[in-house]
């Protein structure tokens, strides 16, 4: 990235990052910030030891982000854009000026960039047939059952329905008359789906034999916990369970895998910028935090 490694501190800086000294000015500054406002997580600053560490974290951190911006090429325009829309109605805090605001905001924006840069992970078409051979099961359309039903609240009106279908009358009529489900709208017409609906439904369902009136059959709507309903039913036909093509599910490996990688491609990522910063990073006597390459008494 042609970033030096500091060998000294200027006069004048309680830190160096790179060629970039953090001069002792700005420290106070964000120090006595730090001193007034509650910290983004945490307790809230107090004056010593502690706000002068966390105040020294910000600055360096801050360097680390602003530098690898520059070096990844981050566009700058897009920076000022997002930076500029996020502040635009907001009022500084008591004792920050709006440029402080506006640093804070620049370096979330980076950080969300860089985030994004990092973590958008490639994922190749060996990958995807891996997974689809290693996870078959869970791309199987599912066995379906045809039928015609009657749904009724309470078992006397489904035996109604049933006495009315012996009559000779048709499930359409019948299902108008007495139904409460969606089956109304299709004349009676209602697909059982294994594992989608009620499971004391599915398993009456897929053991009834076919042309057969059965019921009513008692159960609990899967969407409705609390709700007890009658089943009336004729099983008109039925689809086996079937496996999905690869190419139809591939995008949807594809995203699965992305979001399993994302995390260890930002955590890899994260390592490197710390370590790689961190030995760009050399701090006054004083003012050394564990973000500082000198950490633990070496220089």
């Amino acid at each position: 990235m042609g970033v030096p490694t500091p060998r000294r501190v200027p006069a004048g800086a309680v830190a160096i990052v790179g060629a970039v000294p953090i001069a002792t000015s700005s420290f106070e500054h964000w120090l006595a910030i730090a001193a007034r406002l509650p910290a983004r997580s945490g307790p809230p600053a107090r004056t010593g030891p502690p706000a002068v560490r966390r105040t020294i974290s910000f600055l360096v951190k801050a360097q680390w982000l602003l530098q690898e911006a520059t070096a990844e090429g981050v566009d700058e325009s897009m920076l000022a854009g997002l930076v500029a829309q996020r502040i635009a109605d907001a009022q500084p805090p008591k004792g920050m000026t709006r440029s402080d605001v506006a640093l804070q905001t620049r370096l979330d924006v980076i950080a969300e960039a860089l985030q994004r840069r990092h973590g958008t992970v490639s994922v190749s078409t060996a990958q995807v047939a891996r997974y689809y051979a290693a996870h078959r099961a869970e791309f199987v359309n599912p066995a379906v059952r045809d039928t015609l039903m009657v749904v009724t609240r309470d078992r006397a009106s489904a035996l109604r329905a049933r006495a009315a279908l012996a009559s000779g009358q048709r499930w359409a009529v019948v299902a108008r008359h007495w139904s409460i489900d969606s089956s109304v709208a299709n004349d009676g017409a209602y697909a059982v789906v294994e594992g989608v609906q009620s499971p004391t439904l599915v398993h009456a369902v897929f053991a009834a034999r076919p042309g057969q009136i059965t019921g009513p059959v008692r159960a609990t709507p899967a969407t409705q916990p609390t709700v007890t309903d009658y089943y009336l039913f004729e099983v008109t036909g039925e689809r086996p369970a079937s496996p999905q093509p690869l190419g139809r599910v591939t995008g949807q490996i594809r995203q699965t895998l992305a979001e399993q990688e994302r995390p260890r491609a930002l955590a890899a990522f994260t390592r490197a910028y710390e370590l790689r910063w961190r030995s760009r990073t050399l701090c006054a006597t004083g003012y050394v935090v564990p973000e500082c390459r000198n950490a633990g008494g070496g220089r």
